[in-house]
């Protein structure tokens, strides 16, 4: 009987992610393998936001025959240092890192890693499957199992043989193991989320992205049946989020019944408070359909479009291809006459971008009545996307900084070890953009998103756009590049911004965030834009005073923009607001 320890640490003490990838990888073993699964006692997983010595420390006494690692951008560092120190105190232990993360095309991986035994690369379960085999009957030929990365006689990465993928998988993990996830959930349901997939695969190959190893690839589906079972138990759920992990939901005619059943379901069961997914860019129709039963649902209440990028140059440059403008202000227009609010992801630092072509990103989504709310997100290099090769590392001579940052709807907490963040290859530089340029990028887009996407110049944006011909752009050049880079205090908050970025910039221990001082007992620092948005709240008197000033000089051919700027002001909900 062999002993085999998964570890899936999570990014983040606020959200805690069920282990999927410990029982994916044991239903595989017990379902299609049941004599080897017969030989292996699947210890409980380590998942929690832990650091790697308190997670060394949970295994003391404990025998470990393989240590499987599912490792990805937010954990890779901890799990690294926990293989280190089970190597140390068991040096017999089989080591095996799978996940998106270790860099296997590196030949000198197992050189900088020499803890790590063997990788596994793209879907684990045939591989891990055939490993434990090899440990079972004491062999250890494993380089000879296919999509299994091992050191050669010199140490240098080698992969014998390409991955081979699941064709066909077991009921699900979620079910088969109920016991056990329930409990998790039962003990901790405001902080529980979980991953689901419906499918697996991406046809796509934009360059910045590695979704689980498996872009430009067929997709699989997973059968109907496991879909409706795992979807009824979810949502039976008491949980916080559902991250759906399929890479392009809405490709497949099939997503709309799945959807119809995320919709029914919803009716029955209280279900998640959030359902987070990935539509398609692609197929316009089916995508805003979806949406617009999740916006019914209350399961998804914005859709997100993808864009990334609005100059089709830049996307080209990210071997990223969007439909038309005209498909994408219809499907826009279709979504808003159904009441779906509507937001945008974008990506900051994709090389071939200038200054000129970030700001206009946003001129155009408000052209196309996108206004809800844009996520921008640093471009990170993860170590097996396209980006990552030598060939557009030469093409776009870009630098990277590696930073420790956290993931999208996480803040730092002021008592929390850097562990539970981010560490992540940013690019900062490029052949098309300094880090000059970037910083100014970082920065337009902070006030961008405070002022535009919270209300507090969204409609005086649009009544000087509709009713005078005001380009979206010059306005937000000149509120933002103007009255918030010179105003007397609002030019303090953008050189505090932009000093912290260059800090980021150049110092490693540095983090892109800011504490908001007014409210010393916040237990958690601010992201730069929600920094800007609680600044502009608690003075808003003097913010908009001082707006209005400046927006009558610079437009003072418009009787009615004085009005307009006080209903603005009117609209919003301060922190001074008598609910009584």
């Amino acid at each position: 009987m062999i002993q085999v320890q998964i570890s899936e640490l999570n990014a983040t003490t606020q959200r805690t992610f069920l282990p999927y990838v410990w029982g994916t990888l044991r239903s595989y073993c017990a379902h299609f393998y049941p004599e080897i699964n017969e030989s292996v006692e699947w210890l409980d997983p380590l998942y929690d936001s832990v650091a790697s010595d308190e997670a060394f420390k949970s295994l003391a006494g404990v025998d470990i025959d393989v240590l499987g690692l599912s490792c990805y951008t937010w954990n890779w560092a901890r799990q690294r240092d926990l293989a280190q120190r089970i190597k140390e105190t068991s040096p017999e232990c089989l080591i095996v890192a799978g996940g998106p993360h270790p860099d296997y095309n590196s030949e000198s991986f197992f050189l900088d890693n020499p803890f790590i035994d063997i990788v596994v690369v793209a879907d684990g379960e045939i591989p891990f499957t055939r490993i434990l085999e090899c440990v079972v009957a004491g062999e250890s030929n494993f380089a000879d199992i296919p999509g299994v990365v091992a050191p050669d006689q010199n140490g240098l990465s080698v992969m014998k043989h390409p991955p081979e993928k699941p064709t066909s998988f077991p009921p699900s993990p979620y079910l088969e193991f109920s016991n056990f996830y329930e409990s998790i959930i039962q003990d901790k349901p405001e902080r529980c989320s979980l991953v689901w997939e419906t499918n697996r695969g991406c046809p796509y190959q934009c360059s910045f992205c590695d979704w689980g190893s498996a872009t430009m690839s067929k997709i699989w589906t997973f059968d109907m049946g496991r879909v409706q079972a795992e979807a009824t138990w979810v949502f039976k759920q008491a949980i916080m989020a559902v991250f759906l992990a399929d890479a392009n939901f809405g490709i497949l005619p099939r997503d709309m019944e799945i959807a119809s059943l995320l919709e029914d379901l919803r009716q029955l069961h209280q279900g998640p408070n959030h359902f987070i997914y990935n539509p398609d860019k692609n197929n316009p129709k089916r995508t805003s359909a979806i949406a617009r039963k999740f916006a019914r649902a209350k399961l998804a209440t914005t859709h997100y479009v993808a864009v990334q990028h609005t100059d089709a140059c830049v996307l080209k440059a990210t071997n990223r291809v969007n439909i038309s403008t005209e498909k994408q202000k219809n499907m826009v227009r279709e979504m808003l006459l159904e009441g779906v609010p509507l937001g945008a992801q974008l990506i900051l630092g994709i090389p071939g971008d200038t200054r000129d072509k970030w700001e206009q990103v946003f001129a155009d989504l408000m052209e196309w009545s996108v206004h809800d709310d844009y996520i921008v997100s640093e471009y990170i290099v993860l170590p097996n996307a396209p980006i990552a090769t030598p060939a557009l590392r030469e093409k776009w001579q870009y630098e990277t900084i590696c930073r420790f940052t956290r993931d999208l709807g996480v803040e730092r907490e002021k008592t929390s070890h850097r562990n539970a963040c981010i560490q992540a290859d940013l690019i900062v530089a490029s052949a098309s953009f300094t880090s000059e340029d970037w910083t100014h990028m970082r920065v337009y887009s902070e006030f961008v998103t405070a002022l535009h996407n919270a209300g507090y110049t969204r409609r005086i944006a649009e009544y000087l756009h509709f009713s005078h011909g005001i380009s979206f752009r010059d306005f937000y050049n000149s509120v933002i590049n103007d009255f918030c880079r010179n105003d007397l205090f609002r030019g303090s908050w953008w050189q505090e911004i932009k000093t912290r970025i260059e800090t980021f910039l150049v110092n490693e221990e540095a983090f892109d965030d800011i504490e908001l001082t007014e409210i010393p007992d916040l237990s958690f620092y601010l992201k730069f834009r929600d920094w800007i948005l609680a600044k502009t709240g608690l003075e808003s008197a003097a913010f908009f005073a001082q707006l209005k000033t400046y927006l009558l000089d610079r437009f003072p051919d418009y009787p009615k923009l004085a009005s307009v700027i006080d209903y603005q002001q009117q609209l919003l909900i301060t922190p001074d607001y008598d609910y009584e």
